[in-house]
């Protein structure tokens, strides 16, 4: 499974501790690939997101059947699946998991009903994490292409705050425009998330 573009895969045992993990997948997590080996999600991730996780591939570990997800990590959109491991390749009880990274114009299998793809609220920001929850708010609908003042309809703020707002996340990006705020939200896949989706998942870190 090394070689493949933005595709990351692994096995967790019953107890979700690494078994295996591709080159990609360490890399992410800062780490050689036998350095992962035994440690969990908790190891890497703050508890709320790992139970998360853990909760969502629970099916495929007790039901024997593919799940899968759609999930904020590194800061950008990953399409997840779990499958129940094969105890013939690894002699154990686990789950086998592929993490593709998912820019904004593709949606895997979001519209198959055999496929049916969670979205998770808790989400991994990385470098989004310098931006207050107004900001990710503000963050995502410039990148979305709505103007100041379309905004600041929508979040019942004035037009001045929303643009105090803008120019906050430019300083904390390293940007000076929407048009860099856009192409960095498509290419990591940010405004394939629903406003919805995104609400939930901004939501989610203020609460922990």
């Amino acid at each position: 499974m090394d070689g493949l573009p933005g595709v990351a895969a692994l096995a967790r045992d019953e107890n979700w501790r690494l078994l295996w993990c591709n080159e990609f997948y360490a890399t992410l997590c800062e780490r050689s690939a036998d350095a992962m080996l035994g440690t969990t999600m908790a190891d890497f991730l703050p508890e709320p997101l790992a139970h998360e996780r853990e909760e969502q591939m629970r099916p495929a570990l007790e039901e024997g059947r593919m799940v899968a997800y759609y999930q904020l990590w590194h800061g950008s959109r990953w399409y997840t699946r779990a499958w129940p491991l094969d105890p013939r390749s690894f002699g154990k009880r686990g789950v086998f998991v592929i993490i593709q990274s998912i820019a904004q114009d593709q949606t895997v299998h979001h519209h198959d009903p055999e496929h049916d793809a969670a979205v998770l609220t808790t989400g991994h920001f990385d470098e989004l994490d310098a931006l207050s929850p107004r900001e990710l708010e503000v963050f995502y609908h410039i990148a979305c292409g709505l103007t100041s003042a379309e905004i600041a309809s929508l979040l019942f703020r004035s037009v001045r705050t929303i643009e105090q707002h803008a120019n906050q996340i430019y300083k904390k990006l390293g940007m000076t425009s929407r048009a860099q705020v856009t192409r960095f939200a498509v290419e990591r896949g940010i405004v394939a998330f629903s406003s919805d989706e995104w609400q939930r998942i901004v939501q989610s870190r203020s609460e922990n």
